[in-house]
């Protein structure tokens, strides 16, 4: 039952764990140093890409919008107007965009002389519907910061490593997004034998068995578990009483 109760965690964990004036805007204090708008512009974007993915470039430091700058997504091919007045130098920016996304603007248009304007009101940064362009780029922002959160969450209640808990929480976030209607016994098995390294089937047979005398297969289905996780079989006890607790 120790095992089941694993997979079952493992396998909900996305569900547990899912969880305007002008000018280029003033300084900023972290831990005691001070940034000016100019630094902490440098600072957001040196840090957007290894935080939120965010492969960018700094194309306006200085705005109509007070504390406001826009960036270029390489990946996107988009120019983006990210509102920086809370942010802190070293903060992350996934953490920093998901808490302020509703005053974050994406998909802009160039209309010349170092001039960008939103499409549908030709006004900067006025907020509009999404397009289906910026809608993607926020969903994806989301799911890396949920995947991370995850992550950290695996790593800190069941002493899994930081590669280990983040691949769980990868398969977790595509299990969740998955249209459950269409999902079968093999795609559950599927994720089960990733995370534990044994299908459901496999388990439940096994679970029989142990609960007529025979833990044979259920002890070599917990040794299999601790190698795909990379622990020892010991801590995977110690991960598997803790479940139950």
């Amino acid at each position: 039952m120790k095992v089941l109760k694993l997979v079952v965690a493992a396998l909900g964990i996305a569900s547990m764990l899912t969880a305007c004036g002008g000018g280029g805007g003033g300084s900023t204090s972290t831990g005691g140093v001070y940034y000016t708008h100019e630094q902490l512009a440098q600072a957001f974007v040196d840090r957007a890409y290894g935080d939120a993915g965010i492969d960018a470039k700094l194309v306006k430091t200085n705005t109509l919008q007070y504390n406001y700058i826009v960036v270029y997504d390489y990946d996107y091919g988009t120019y983006d107007a990210y509102w920086i007045g809370g942010y802190n130098v070293g903060e992350n920016v996934s953490d920093f965009i998901s808490r302020n996304n509703s005053k974050m603007y994406y998909d802009l248009d160039y209309a010349g002389g170092n001039v960008y304007e939103d499409y549908y009101t030709g006004t900067q940064f006025e907020e509009t519907t999404g397009t289906s362009k910026d809608l993607a780029k926020v969903a994806a922002i989301k799911q890396q910061l949920q995947i991370k959160k995850s992550a950290e969450k695996l790593k800190a209640e069941f002493g899994f490593s930081e590669k280990r808990s983040t691949e769980i929480a990868r398969l977790a976030a595509k299990l969740s997004s998955a249209p459950k209607a269409s999902m079968t016994d093999k795609d559950y098995d599927g994720f089960a034998k990733e995370i534990m390294g044994s299908t459901f089937t496999q388990l439940k047979s096994a679970l029989n068995k142990s609960s007529q005398g025979n833990s044979a297969d259920l002890n070599a289905l917990v040794d299999q578990a601790a190698k795909v996780n990379g622990v020892g079989p010991e801590h995977m006890n110690q991960v598997l009483t803790g479940l139950i607790k």
